[in-house]
C-alpha cells in the first residue's frame, strides 16, 4: 500500500502512525549537520546542539515527510528538501 492509499484507507491515521520516524530521521538530519570540527569553541558548539535537539514536535519537517510520502516521494529523498 503507497502512502496516498493509506491516507485514505477507513479508519487510518497515516500521520500519526508515521511521526514517530520522521522525528528520529528530522533528530539525525539535524545531528549530522551540527557535526562542526574546529568551526566554533565547544561550549559554542554545545549551545548550538542544545537548543537546536532540544525536544519539539517538528512540525514543518514531520509535513514535508508525510507530504513527500503522500506524493510517493522517498524519504531520502524529502530528507534532501528539509536540510
Amino acid at each position: 500500500m503507497t502512502g496516498a492509499e493509506a491516507a485514505r484507507a477507513p479508519g487510518s491515521n497515516f500521520l500519526a502512525a508515521r511521526v514517530p520516524d520522521y522525528q528520529s530521521r528530522i533528530e539525525a538530519v539535524l545531528a549530522r549537520a551540527l557535526e562542526i570540527d574546529g568551526a566554533a569553541t565547544p561550549r559554542l558548539v554545545e549551545g548550538m546542539r542544545y537548543s537546536t535537539l532540544a525536544g519539539g514536535k517538528r512540525v514543518r519537517p514531520v509535513l514535508v515527510y508525510s507530504t513527500g510520502e503522500a506524493l510517493g516521494s522517498s524519504p531520502e529523498s524529502s530528507a534532501r528538501s528539509c536540510s
